[in-house]
């Protein structure tokens, strides 16, 4: 996508078949999971987004698939700090050190 409020279309290498891109709330994050595929052999979060293009008629919008993209937990910030259960953090209280020592 070139913005994101995914608004301008994108050309793809099958000119001039063209798509457009979900904004970025539209997509999700997946829980984290262990990638074993000789690729990438890490613990990943995958954002899953949709995209769309024309209809055969060129009039309407329609579903065309998704995109995914793993990202290695070593790469993000993780919060593993104590918060309350209604808090969404999939790492909350997940710290293994003693809170009554430790900063």
């Amino acid at each position: 996508r070139s913005n994101t409020n995914g608004t301008s279309s994108i050309r793809h290498e099958f000119f001039p078949i063209t798509y457009r891109a979900a904004p970025y709330e539209v997509g999700f994050w997946t829980k984290p999971h262990f990638r074993c595929d000789g690729k990438v052999d890490a613990w990943v979060m995958t954002y899953v987004s949709p995209f769309f293009g024309l209809d055969s008629l060129r009039t309407k919008l329609e579903f065309r698939g998704v995109t995914t993209v793993d990202v290695p937990l070593s790469f993000l910030e993780l919060n593993q700090c104590p918060m309350p259960y209604s808090v969404p953090n999939a790492f909350k209280n997940t710290a293994r050190c003693d809170y009554l020592s430790t900063k």
